[in-house]
C-alpha cells in the first residue's frame, strides 16, 4: 500500500496490500508480514525471511528471524511514520 525509499542511508520499505512486506537497508533484507496494532497508530512486521546482502555472511552468520515475535516498528503520526530503532523519519507515498 505504501512504500517509502530515504537515499541519504538507502533504507526502502514495501508493505503491500496483501499484508506481506519487504524491508530493506544498507546491509540487509526481510520479508514477512505486517500489521497495525489496535489503536492503528503503529505497522509492526513480522520477519519471515531475513539475509544479508554480503552473501558470505549467510554462511557464516545465522540470522535470527522469528515470524511469531515483532522485527520492526514503526509509529504513524499525521502520515510520518518513524521508528525507535532506526534514526529516520519519512513520508507515506501511496504507490500503485
Amino acid at each position: 500500500i505504501f512504500s517509502f525509499k530515504n537515499i541519504s542511508i538507502g533504507d526502502y520499505l514495501q508493505l503491500k496490500t496483501d499484508s506481506s512486506y519487504v524491508f530493506e537497508n544498507c546491509g540487509n533484507i526481510s520479508e514477512g508480514k505486517w500489521e497495525l496494532n489496535k489503536t492503528k497508530d503503529s505497522i509492526i512486521l513480522f520477519c519471515k525471511l531475513f539475509y544479508y546482502k554480503n552473501d558470505s555472511l549467510n554462511k557464516s552468520k545465522s540470522p535470527v528471524c522469528n515470524p511469531n515475535v515483532p522485527f520492526e516498528k514503526f509509529s504513524i503520526k499525521n502520515n510520518i511514520l518513524t521508528t525507535d530503532y532506526t534514526d529516520f523519519t519519512i513520508m507515506l507515498k501511496k504507490v500503485e
